[in-house]
């Protein structure tokens, strides 16, 4: 088995959809900052970014930290995966939040 590497119009494609998405998001929520840049990560299997970013909870106030992956499936559309905890406990979940990327199964490859 191997894999072979999308061009780097891939990588333009994901990380523009990827920045529509944070910019989506930060619409409803005005709280909402990138914390990182996004980084090539292991998304199911396949190239995909991996970034955090922060907001205030709407339900307590509190910080929380968000970790957002994306990867562009093979019909172009943008899968992305969201883990959202108090960013007091961030570090404890960054782990399993990386196992769940990492384990996650996509069809059609």
């Amino acid at each position: 088995m191997g894999a072979v590497q999308q061009p780097n119009i891939h990588c333009h494609h994901v990380r523009f959809f990827t920045r529509a998405l944070v910019s989506s998001l930060a619409q409803g929520n005005p709280q909402l900052r990138q914390t990182d840049t996004a980084k090539t990560d292991s998304v199911g299997g396949r190239n995909g970014l991996t970034m955090h970013l922060s907001n205030l909870s709407d339900i307590t106030g509190q910080p929380e930290t968000i970790t957002l992956s994306t990867v562009q499936l093979t019909d172009g559309s943008l899968l992305y995966l969201i883990g959202v905890v108090p960013s007091t406990e961030a570090n404890a979940y960054d782990a399993t939040f990386k196992k769940v990327r990492q384990s996650l199964s996509i069809a059609g490859r």
